[in-house]
């Protein structure tokens, strides 16, 4: 269940990548339709999200109202494409020692064969766009190949923060705030 809250200006959206993938995009169009000040998801269970509605939400957000902060704080690891969740944010907090892990597309492949759809040689090599869901995860691996470099992670559970922190896609909070302080107490 996805646990929605609009308080004043900010819209708090906690959702859980176990649960429906559709419901997620729903309920974060709904708290956005709102048009709230802030709008802060906690991402939280072990699971990834759908390709198809994973790239439907960061669409969501990324085309967000300008006006409209997004906060996104981080309560679990991070598969695959739910690392989007990150890249239109303004504002991220992390749980400590959380991960993220990335497959690639052999992989995806290696996996649908094992589940019994027939893959010959030739199929495999040339990756045939047969499954909607390979061709939008190859669509999110490119995303997030623009972030990160992808052929180093992957078959890896890399640490979330600190990537983030070497990639300038998130600030050191504390050093934020301390020179907040400093600025506002020299005006």
């Amino acid at each position: 269940m996805i646990q929605t809250a609009i308080k004043g200006k900010k819209a708090r959206l906690t959702i859980h990548t176990s649960e429906d993938d559709w419901e997620s995009y729903q309920q974060i169009k709904w708290a956005l339709d709102k048009k709230p000040k802030t709008l802060h998801l906690e991402i939280i269970g072990f699971n990834s999200i759908h390709p198809t509605p994973m790239l439907s939400i960061y669409d969501l957000l990324r085309h967000r109202n300008p006006s409209v902060s997004l906060e996104v704080a981080v309560k679990t690891n991070l598969i695959d494409g739910c690392l989007l969740f990150l890249i239109p944010a303004d504002r991220i907090k992390i749980r400590q020692h959380a991960w993220f892990q990335v497959a690639t597309i052999n992989q995806l492949a290696d996996e649908q064969s094992d589940e019994g759809e027939s893959w010959d040689s030739a199929s495999k090599a040339n990756m045939v766009y047969e499954s909607p869901s390979l061709t939008d995860y190859r669509t999110i691996l490119k995303i997030l190949g623009e972030y990160f470099p992808l052929h180093e992670f992957s078959k890896k559970r890399i640490p979330l923060e600190q990537t983030l922190r070497d990639f300038g896609m998130m600030k050191n909070q504390e050093e934020e705030e301390a020179l907040q302080q400093l600025f506002q107490a020299a005006a």
